[in-house]
Formats: structure tokens, sequence, C-alpha cells
């Protein structure tokens, strides 16, 4: 039993129809959203109706909405200023708090799972945060935090391979502690990275080798989109990704193969 979790709800209305169609066609078990970006209500309503578990994107990276100024960074910049102990703790606090307050007004409960926009919820100073922020909530049965991780990749090139292990050692290990101590889940293996923007094995071709390769509890990342969204350098991949989730193909492979896609906070919740 594998989840498929899908990033970026929020990003714009192709993406958001994307993957609340694959959730309804139980393609997806999983959406990640940017609470920043300009969600209204009734598009929160319908992630809640699919049924799935629906996560908080921590993002310090893309500035969306009304967000003020200094409330991102660019990537590079943050990593450097994480790893060099130049980031506030008082910053990530309060921006990891608003984001967790956004979250809950838009769907009137907390999240089932956190992730990090390009994997930010690891890093230093922003783990620690992370995991005082959440420890003073409430949190749902089945609680979960994405584990970069990646599981099995024999088989993978080696351009795929080495991007997923620098996303795993940005600092998840200690952040897979902290959550352990707190009696929180992570999932078992972790597959999605590859290079979005440049050369790369037909998305249909990794999907099926991850899904092949993942035990019990890994969670596969996708970033679906129904059409191209305009300046986005993930454009056709989105449109890629979507086209072999939603098609007809892929739900025939899942049934030969026996692969069975569940929402991981069930599937956690029921591994030793």
């Amino acid at each position: 039993m594998v989840a498929i979790c899908a990033d970026d709800f929020g990003i714009d209305a192709q993406v958001d129809r994307a993957i609340v169609d694959l959730a309804l066609r139980r393609r997806l078990t999983g959406a990640s959203v940017l609470v920043d970006a300009p969600i209204n209500q009734q598009e929160a309503e319908q992630l809640l109706e699919a049924g799935i578990d629906i996560g908080l994107h921590l993002n310090l990276t893309e500035r969306l909405g009304q967000m003020p100024e200094d409330a991102v960074m660019p990537l590079r910049g943050l990593i450097l200023r994480a790893y060099s102990g130049q980031i506030s703790r008082l910053w990530a606090a309060q921006m990891i708090e608003r984001q967790l307050d956004r979250f809950e007004t838009l769907f009137h409960r907390p999240p089932d799972y956190v992730d990090g926009h390009l994997h930010v919820h690891q890093l230093p100073v922003i783990a620690p945060q992370l995991i005082q922020a959440l420890g003073s909530r409430s949190l749902p049965g089945g609680f979960w935090l994405r584990d970069t991780r990646a599981g099995a990749l024999a088989g993978s090139p080696w351009p795929e391979r080495f991007k997923a292990w620098v996303i795993g050692h940005l600092g998840m290990a200690k952040l897979a502690q902290r959550a352990h101590a707190a009696h929180w889940l992570t999932n078992r293996g972790f597959y999605g990275v590859y290079d979005f923007s440049g050369q790369h094995r037909p998305f249909a071709v990794m999907l099926q080798q991850w899904l092949t390769q993942a035990q019990t509890g890994a969670v596969v990342m996708t970033h679906p989109a129904l059409a191209s969204v305009s300046g986005d350098p993930m454009a056709q991949v989105r449109v890629k990704e979507y086209e072999e989730l939603a098609g007809e193909s892929f739900g025939q492979w899942l049934d030969a193969q026996g692969i069975s896609l569940r929402r991981a906070s069930q599937v956690l919740s029921s591994l030793p």
C-alpha cells in the first residue's frame, strides 16, 4: 500500500482542478496545500470532499497572494542561511505558525501531514521550529511528516539517484528523530524526484518503477496540472504527470500489479 501525493495545490487553477480530479478518480491519496495562495472556500471544500490526506506545503521561497516580502527568500539563500545559523528562530516560528493558522482557517481542522515546498521543512532552524509549533497543536490521528529520504531506486539513472540523495540529506535524519520522539509518523521511502526542467525518462516509466520498488508506507510525490501554467518552468511536466495518472492504462497497470493506493495517514497508523 503506497500513497501518491500531489504538491502545490493553490498555485494555479489548472493545478487545483487536476488534483481534485485525480483524487476523485482515486489516483491520488494526498494533496499538499500552499495556504498563502488565493484559495477560496469552495476550492477548500472540494478538496475535503475528495476524501484524501490534506497537508500543509510549508512555503518559505515562493511569494504568493498577499504574503509580505520578508516572508520568503530564494532557496539557495535560505539553505545557506539555515546551515550557517543566520536565520532567526523567531522569523521561522512566525512563518510556520502563520501558515498553520491559515490552514486551519481554510479547512477548519489541522493538517493530516506537513511537508515543505522545495523540501524546506527539513532545514536546520526550520525543522526544530516546525516540531515546536506542531507540538503546541491538537493534531489528528495518523498525523505524519514527509520524510524525503529516497526509497529503493535500483535501475534509476545516476542523475536521478544523486538528486534524490541530496534532497534526502538536507536535514531529514534529525527531523525524523524529532518526529518519532514526539510520537508522530513518517513515510517509509520517498519517490518522485527527477529533473523537472531538463531531460528525463518518460514519467510513466519512472512512476511504474517507483511503485514497483516502493515498500508499504512509501510516498510518491507528483505535480499534476490539467494544462500548462504560464511562466511555470514545470509547465509541460505537470501536464504529462496528470495525463499519466488519469489514464486508463495506469489504472489497469495498478490492478495487474496488485498495487493499492491508500492514504498515508491510514497506512502508517497500521504499521508496527
